[in-house]
């Protein structure tokens, strides 16, 4: 989704923001669960069981730090995309007045 995303950019910035926010939001379970493997199977996965039993408390992988970062800082690219179509659509509201 974000290489559509990436294409859509090109045509409508707007439609692209909103791609790439719900891949990012999507994306990101995905990455909570690499980092909190225990926390995140006793929330969301019932009744699920571990062959081997993994530590407790949080696994700093780079990788996975690296991928929630990546996703929070498209996430704040795609808001600030659409809060600026906003502004301006408020200026040129302004303007017809």
């Amino acid at each position: 989704m974000f290489l559509l995303a990436l294409i859509v950019t090109f045509v409508s910035p707007r439609v692209a923001a909103g791609i790439a926010l719900a891949s990012s939001l999507l994306c990101l379970p995905l990455y909570l669960y690499f980092i909190a493997p225990v926390p995140f199977s006793q929330i969301f996965s019932f009744g699920h069981e571990f062959k081997v039993q993994p530590s407790a408390g949080l696994h700093w992988d780079r990788w996975a730090i690296t991928g929630v970062l990546t996703l929070v800082a498209t996430v704040y690219v795609c808001l600030s995309n659409f809060a600026a179509h906003n502004r301006g659509q408020i200026q040129s509201n302004n303007n017809h007045l």
